[in-house]
């Protein structure tokens, strides 16, 4: 009597969202999570013959993408896993905030750190449908309502209770099929630019393989450790960024001590040894070495430490807050050209690094249709 009372109250709630194909005219109608889906995850039925299936753990998801990484684990007997199936949707409950979800192409194993979701009666609500409901702004922020702290995990019995607004069957193809149709140009470009990354590499090995004048890097450049700030300037918009020790700005503000054109080496932190060029004036932080070049072509530096990003990485010390001293930097060992080669094979990889970029802004704009479309398609 109280499932059909709560149906019955949930149904008279109607709306529709902001943008919608011309000929679907009826609004949406609201139902219960528990009435639409079934989640799997409560089921560890893992059989002998389960190595004959590929594993996908947290890590094999690229987050906010809905796609593999494209390598699989072995399956571990003693832990339990689920089964899962072709067209099923895999939705990662540790840490929701991630996003990490895919909508099977096989059937498989996966750790029980997944949902797996499917619908429970294909006349209400398809796979492909929920698929895109799962990356909704409402689903995610319900996931986010999480339990724990250190390791926050999305909350299923809390989630099942809510309801979500749907269209009819032949509405809801029609945005999947849309959705879907983008989502698959959006891997394409994807896999663009990791062929483009992929050959720029190897034509960094082998141009510098050849390079036979070793010199260290405090013999090229002056070394020179940024100004911390107080996080109370920082804005989250301003005429310059701030850099401090990631990968990415970590704020604005309305002063620069560092001029475009300058070479960074991340000093401290999980990221530090990260190289990179900046165009612009900005704000070095007290967690970053800027690169002052002395007397070689500064792009072809700038490539050279790209190229050994990696080696210097591993001049960290620590493990709590790992970082990159001043003297092992300055004394840091590269292999560089003759001065009449460097400018150019500078302007050879500048050309591959433009057509990388040209790449990049081209997904973003296809991501960031993609977050539009979303944003207005669902209630």
């Amino acid at each position: 009597f109280l499932t059909n009372l709560r149906t019955r109250i949930v149904v008279i709630k109607m709306n529709v969202p902001k943008l919608r194909f011309k000929k679907f005219t009826m609004e949406w109608e609201y139902k219960i999570f528990d009435d639409l889906i079934t989640n799997k995850s409560n089921i560890y039925n893992i059989q002998k013959d389960s190595n004959n299936y590929k594993c996908i753990e947290l890590e094999n998801i690229k987050p906010n993408l809905g796609m593999l990484n494209g390598y699989f684990n072995s399956v571990d007997q003693k832990s339990s896993k689920n089964y899962f199936f072709k067209n099923e949707i895999l939705f990662g409950k540790l840490r929701p905030y991630l996003k990490k979800y895919w909508f099977a192409k096989f059937d498989g194993v996966c750790s029980t750190e997944f949902w797996v979701l499917k619908s429970k009666d294909t006349q209400k609500i398809t796979n492909k449908f929920l698929y895109y409901i799962i990356q909704s702004n409402y689903f995610l922020q319900l996931c986010n309502l999480s339990t724990g702290s250190k390791m926050p995990r999305a909350d299923w019995s809390y989630i099942k209770e809510q309801s979500i607004a749907i269209p009819i069957l032949s509405e809801q193809e029609k945005i999947a099929n849309t959705l879907e149709l983008l989502d698959k140009k959006i891997e394409l470009q994807l896999k663009k630019i990791e062929a483009l990354k992929l050959y720029k590499l190897c034509i960094l090995k082998y141009i510098f393989s050849s390079a036979t004048i070793k010199t260290k890097l405090k013999s090229i450049s002056n070394i020179k450790k940024g100004e911390q700030i107080n996080s109370e300037e920082l804005s989250k918009s301003g005429s310059y960024y701030m850099l401090n020790g990631g990968t990415e700005p970590s704020g604005y503000l309305e002063k620069y001590n560092t001029l475009e054109n300058t070479i960074t080496i991340s000093e401290g932190g999980n990221s530090c040894g990260y190289v990179k060029y900046n165009k612009c004036k900005f704000w070095c932080g007290g967690h970053c070495y800027s690169i002052e070049n002395k007397m070689i072509d500064n792009h072809y530096l700038y490539q050279s430490l790209k190229f050994n990003e990696n080696k210097i990485m591993r001049l960290r010390i620590g493990s709590g807050l790992p970082n990159i001293q001043k003297k092992d930097l300055e004394n840091f060992e590269l292999s560089i050209h003759e001065k009449n080669d460097q400018h150019k094979i500078a302007k050879l990889l500048i050309k591959c690094d433009t057509k990388i970029e040209l790449e990049q802004d081209l997904l973003n704009l296809l991501l960031n249709l993609k977050k539009g479309l979303m944003q207005n398609m669902f209630v």
